[in-house]
């Protein structure tokens, strides 16, 4: 059976969670029908994020890799583009803070994500989901990991991207910030899935 390698993220800065490590862990728990997933919990350290995430691919060969990371975006960024770019405007967990700096010196501009995009931004509109195409992810560890994975996979047949969940209503301090519920996300999350698992067996 084919399969898909999800990532979230450990908490960082002053966030007392992650929402990505919370969907991740509840995947473990209960994986989506015809779906075979391996699940991994990065640390938001700048190398070592992208070092574990290799060594998982190389565990599990999966079909299909979804990084998952949080934001405060008003819904579920389908992001198109990984930048060669880092430009921490707050250290990572190891108190790295690079500024300005190239991810991989004379790298690609950026590499484009490879994973259904239309399809599950389809699927997400179709469940009243609020979903958006989003052509940065950032220049944190988001990016950065982002990036990395892209670049290493190559040419590889492996279909790969980054997908920017939003904060959970317990996260956010201000009635005006916008959020998404638990169970929303894990049904969107469990979509994504699905399509991906469909694209895989029935690629265009």
């Amino acid at each position: 059976m084919r399969s898909v390698l999800i990532s979230g993220f450990e908490a960082f800065h002053n966030h007392s969670c992650n929402v990505t490590e919370m969907l991740v862990n509840q995947l473990r728990a209960t994986s989506p029908i015809n779906v075979a997933i391996n699940t991994v919990i990065l640390p938001v350290v700048r190398w070592k994020s992208t070092d574990i995430l290799m060594s998982a691919i190389s565990a599990h060969n999966p079909s299909a890799v979804i990084a998952l990371g949080q934001s405060r975006r008003p819904g579920i960024s389908l992001e198109r583009l990984a930048h060669n770019h880092d430009h921490f405007k707050i250290p990572d967990n190891a108190g790295n803070q690079p500024l300005n700096s190239a991810i991989i010196n004379d790298g690609p501009i950026s590499y484009n994500s490879t994973l259904p995009l239309k399809e599950m931004f389809n699927v997400l509109n179709k469940a009243d989901i609020p979903v958006h195409y989003s052509q940065s992810a950032g220049t944190y560890v988001c990016n950065h990991v982002f990036y990395g994975l892209m670049h290493t996979i190559g040419q590889s047949s492996i279909n790969a991207g980054f997908i920017h969940m939003p904060m959970l209503p317990e996260q956010v301090n201000h009635p005006d910030h916008l959020s998404l519920a638990f169970e929303i996300q894990l049904h969107a999350l469990n979509l994504m899935l699905d399509t991906v698992h469909t694209h895989l067996n029935h690629p265009e």
